[in-house]
């Protein structure tokens, strides 16, 4: 274990970060050295993994494989911003993605929205990794201090036109919901606006 630590914090260039963009895999590998045996990090793109999950692969004295899936791991395809109805129409809403929205509901309930991305993710966005929609609510009147987020996802799919002339954008994938007596009902949350 500890020639294991002591190869990975050996960081040279003889090392290698690859990223798999079909199977969504970023693999990180450490060659054999005297001091410990080759190590292959692979972490993994799983969309339901949104606490990253770790297992050791394999392991033999000349080679070590782990394996974390994570939802972070995950390419967010930039979300086509155009919708067409049935006239062959086309609604363009590529000018709107250069904005980041908030919203407020009530006097305790908003949401940060991105049309057709992710909002950034920095310290000013409650909801860690990629979210197009955080929910939140700001602690104690304050206007700063963000709380209790949720991520409602992000958009896959591109904008639909509907046969009455809204145009709907989905968002999915987001944060755990969580019911029930011991958890029994779970979904990621999601958003149609």
């Amino acid at each position: 274990e500890t020639k294991v630590i002591k190869n990975l914090a050996n960081f040279t260039d003889t090392n290698a970060l690859t990223y798999s963009q079909e199977k969504e895999v970023i693999r990180l590998s450490y060659p054999e050295t005297d001091i410990g045996p080759k190590v292959n990090i692979n972490i993994e793109c799983d969309r339901d993994a949104l606490e990253p999950q770790v297992t050791m692969e394999s392991g033999t004295d000349r080679l070590i494989s782990f394996r974390f899936l994570t939802v972070e791991a995950c390419l967010v395809p930039p979300a086509q911003c155009q919708a067409r109805n049935s006239n062959k129409d086309i609604y363009d809403l590529s000018e709107l993605r250069h904005e980041d929205w908030e919203v407020s509901v009530t006097d305790e309930l908003h949401y940060s929205l991105k049309v057709c991305g992710s909002l950034p993710v920095t310290k000013e966005n409650p909801c860690s990794g990629q979210t197009g929609i955080c929910t939140f609510r700001y602690k104690d009147n304050s206007t700063s201090i963000k709380t209790d987020p949720k991520s409602l996802g992000i958009m896959y799919k591109r904008p639909e036109v509907l046969e009455n002339g809204d145009i709907r954008l989905e968002y999915s994938h987001g944060s755990l919901h969580v019911e029930g007596e011991n958890g029994t009902y779970a979904c990621n949350m999601s958003a149609e606006i």
